[in-house]
C-alpha cells in the first residue's frame, strides 16, 4: 500500500488524500487545476532582471518560477519562424473559401471595422503604444532585424528604393507653388527647417532662431534697443522662389550669411533687383568678427 498524505486544495479548500510521491499536488481536482493554474498567470509576480540567450538584450522576467530564459519578442520571432517553416500561414483553397465566407457572413450580420467606434479604439490603442515608447522600441528593433539599420529608410535598400521614386520626378506648377508656400509658413511660424546652424529658442532673446550668429545679433539688438523684428515677413521672387530676411531693423533688412554660394547670391541679387526700394544689408563674416569685438564683453556671447 502507497503512503498517503492530506494536502487542503488551495482553491476549494478541500481535503484530499495523495500518495507520498505527490504530496506537492495543491489541487483536488483537475478543475481546481485549472482554475490554480489562471490565478497563477494573472498573479503579478516580481520581475527578475535576465539577458535573452538570442539576442543578448536584458528583459524582465516576471514569471512564477523564473525559468524563462528569452524575452517576449524572441519568443514570439521562434514561433513565427516554426510556423513559417511547418507551412501554417500557406492556406489552401478550403481554407480560402472558409474565410472568404465567413467575412461575408460578418458583414452581412452589420459588422464593420470601418466605424467610428473602431477608429476611435484603434486611435487610443496606438497612441497609448506611442506614448509608453514600445511603438518606437519595436519599430527600432524590426528596421535593425531586417534592414540592419535604425530606420528603413537609412538602409541601402531604403535609399535605392525613395531615389527610384524621385528619379525623373516632374512636379507640376501648382504643387512647386503649394511645397514653396508651405516652407515659406514654416519659416514664418518659426519652426526649424534643415539648416547647419544650431536653432532653438533663447531664453534670454524669447523667441526661436535658427543659429547663434541669429542668437548673438538678436541679442545686439536688444542691448542697444533697437525696433527690430525676426523673420519679418516674405517676398516672392516668382517661379515659386520666396526670400524672407532674416532681420528687419529700424526699416533695413538684414541677412546673416556665414558662407554664400551660388544659390544664395543669385536669391539675393534677384529680390535686390525685385524690390529696389528695400534696403538690404549682408553680414558676412567679416561684419560679424566686427560686431564681435564690440559687443562680445557686453552681451551673452555664444560662440
Amino acid at each position: 500500500m502507497p503512503t498517503l498524505v492530506t494536502n487542503k486544495c488551495e482553491i476549494c479548500d478541500s481535503s484530499f488524500n495523495v500518495s507520498y510521491k505527490k504530496r506537492e499536488q495543491k489541487t483536488c481536482s483537475k478543475e481546481c487545476s485549472y482554475a490554480l493554474r489562471i490565478r497563477t498567470r494573472n498573479t503579478a509576480h516580481s520581475p527578475q532582471e535576465k539577458i535573452c540567450v538570442r539576442c543578448s538584450l536584458v528583459f524582465l522576467d516576471t514569471s512564477k518560477k523564473k525559468l524563462v530564459k528569452r524575452c517576449e519578442t524572441c519568443v514570439k520571432s521562434a514561433g513565427v519562424q516554426k510556423r513559417k517553416e511547418k507551412g501554417s500561414y500557406v492556406r489552401t483553397e478550403a481554407q480560402n473559401s472558409k474565410l472568404s465566407q465567413t467575412l461575408k457572413e460578418k458583414y452581412e450580420s452589420g459588422w464593420n471595422p470601418n466605424t467610428d467606434e473602431h477608429r476611435t479604439k484603434l486611435s487610443i490603442l496606438m497612441k497609448d503604444r506611442w506614448a509608453s515608447g514600445n511603438m518606437s522600441i519595436m519599430t527600432s528593433r524590426t528596421c535593425q532585424e531586417k534592414y540592419d539599420a535604425p530606420h528603413w529608410t537609412k538602409s541601402q535598400v531604403g535609399k535605392e528604393k525613395l531615389s527610384s521614386l524621385s528619379k525623373g520626378r516632374v512636379f507640376t506648377l501648382t504643387a512647386r507653388q503649394n511645397m514653396s508656400s508651405g516652407h515659406a509658413r514654416s519659416f514664418l511660424a518659426g519652426r526649424k527647417c534643415y539648416t547647419r546652424g544650431k536653432g532653438g529658442t533663447r531664453s534670454d532673446i524669447g523667441f526661436y532662431v535658427r543659429s547663434r550668429w541669429e542668437a548673438n545679433f538678436a541679442r545686439i539688438c536688444i542691448y542697444e534697443n533697437w525696433d527690430f523684428e525676426y523673420e519679418p515677413c516674405s517676398f516672392d521672387l516668382g517661379d515659386c522662389k520666396f526670400y524672407i530676411p532674416d532681420f528687419i531693423v529700424n526699416g533695413v533688412f538684414y541677412e546673416l550669411k556665414g558662407y554664400m554660394n551660388d544659390k544664395s547670391k543669385s536669391k539675393l541679387d534677384t529680390f535686390v533687383s525685385m524690390y529696389p526700394n528695400a534696403t538690404l544689408k549682408i553680414v558676412g563674416p567679416k561684419e560679424y568678427n566686427e560686431l564681435k569685438i564690440k559687443y562680445q564683453q557686453l552681451i551673452t556671447w555664444e560662440e
